[in-house]
């Protein structure tokens, strides 16, 4: 018979749902089972895909219930048992959290300042997306009171709507040792702007990381800015506020375009912005907007030590003047293109020939180049996708190129003229792919 040491070291290699079905075979094993070390360092997952994917209630209930400690959890949709006051989060063993994501209505409107005040002790990461039609004025004042008094919070992400327009001040005076480094608010309904504001206040010795929603003001930006002390980066809108970054040491820079008039008034105050100068990654969000390209400009010429430049969203027929705009940005190193429709063929070889000498990486994420053509001796002169940066590669030795997310959408479909019937092994895996996710299966006719 294995000592319960040996069995602690065997069940320590377990998945959790295996621990469970353990814990149930004889007392010797739950003995192993409930000792921490057997659950220290773990993740517990649950969403919508929980009972697609065979995982039992009973079995995530169980879980909850033998866990004395868990490096994260992660909770969408959650069961209702899990929701209700006799909730294992609140009456099992659990005691440790590290990592706490909630992305439920019932869990967050019954019970999630009673979560917040068991687990407050050890919560050094919280997201929270509140979504909660029904908190009364009394369940938000817990909510926020409970947030204050996390001792050992350094990051927190809130998204959502709470539907009180309650307004509370954080104090001043944070905990001794609460020390509050990520600030995560991008998502979060304005009618709570001065909660926000106040939370920002009392952290602003501390925080390092901040991202605000888009629903601040100038105004409110501006003062939010002004009471930051070491933030290193920042995430919010474009706007003439940009000046008040002066006295950060700005790292990273998050701008996301609001309006062409924030837009206008960044341009008349950017000249003013010194904190530029040591921005080393930008990254530009941007949908649309007549004034994208001299925003951009603007910033070339200020951030002189920039390293890596990314562009997020860039979805218009203005790609031929981007172009000539990325071009200036020569210095950097990294370039990362995310949702970027429709790249221009031009833009890419304008890379490879050394238009940015200095790029030694680029990121490609969910973005469309070049149309799939119908013979495949046509390669060599129009490429298909992949085709593309084969060809590139050659030129370019010292530049990688790294995929994510390989595009879903077919953007430019309406250039196809002809049925394609190049079968080449790029194409064909090419083909197999969009076949699988384009429009849910239902393809353009040109592929019948």
């Amino acid at each position: 018979m294995l000592p319960v040491e040996m069995l602690i070291q065997v069940f320590s290699h377990l998945d959790m749902r295996s621990l469970a079905a353990a814990s149930r075979v004889c007392h010797r094993f739950l003995s192993a089972v409930l000792r921490g070390c057997v659950w220290r360092g773990r993740t517990l997952s649950w969403d919508d895909e929980g009972l697609a994917a065979g995982r039992s209630v009973n079995t995530l209930l169980t879980i909850l219930r033998l866990a004395p400690c868990l490096d994260a959890v992660n909770l969408r949709h959650v069961p209702a048992a899990l929701g209700g006051q006799g909730s294992p989060l609140l009456c099992g063993r659990l005691r440790d959290i590290r990592s706490l994501r909630v992305s439920d209505h019932e869990l967050c409107t019954d019970n999630i300042a009673r979560v917040l005040r068991r687990f407050g002790g050890t919560l050094q990461h919280l997201d929270l997306k509140l979504k909660m039609y029904y908190m009364t004025e009394r369940m938000v004042l817990e909510l926020w009171e409970s947030v204050n008094q996390m001792r050992r919070l350094r990051s927190l992400r809130l998204a959502g709507y709470l539907p009180c327009r309650l307004t509370y001040t954080f104090p001043e005076r944070a905990l001794p040792d609460q020390t509050l480094i990520a600030l995560d608010l991008h998502d979060f309904e304005t009618d709570h702007a001065v909660t926000m504001l106040s939370l920002i206040m009392a952290h602003s010795s501390t925080i390092a990381k901040l991202t605000m929603p888009d629903s601040l003001s100038e105004d409110e930006v501006r003062r939010a800015l002004d009471t930051l002390r070491v933030a290193e980066d920042v995430d919010m809108t474009v706007g003439g506020h940009i000046a008040h970054l002066n006295g950060l040491p700005i790292k990273r820079l998050t701008l996301r375009h609001k309006d062409e008039a924030c837009s206008a008034r960044f341009l008349e105050h950017v000249n003013e912005c010194s904190a530029l100068a040591g921005v080393q990654e930008l990254t530009v969000c941007w949908s649309d907007g007549d004034l994208r390209d001299a925003v951009l400009s603007s910033l070339a010429r200020h951030c002189g030590d920039l390293r890596v430049l990314r562009l997020r969203n860039m979805c218009d027929d203005k790609a031929p003047a981007l172009i000539h705009t990325v071009r200036e940005f020569s210095q950097i190193r990294e370039l990362d293109l995310n949702k970027f429709y429709p790249m221009d063929v031009q833009f890419v070889d304008e890379i490879a020939v050394g238009a940015l000498p200095a790029l030694t990486r680029m990121y490609l994420r969910d973005i469309l180049i070049g149309v799939p053509h119908a013979d495949a001796s046509a390669c060599d002169a129009s490429p298909c996708y992949e085709h593309h940066f084969d060809r590139l590669s050659a030129h370019r030795r010292d530049l990688s190129y790294v995929f994510h997310d390989f595009p879903q959408c077919w953007h430019r479909r309406s250039t196809i003229s002809q049925t394609l019937s190049c079968y080449c092994a790029v194409c064909l895996d090419f083909y197999g792919y969009m076949m699988a996710h384009y429009n849910g299966g239902q393809l353009p006719g040109v592929w019948t």
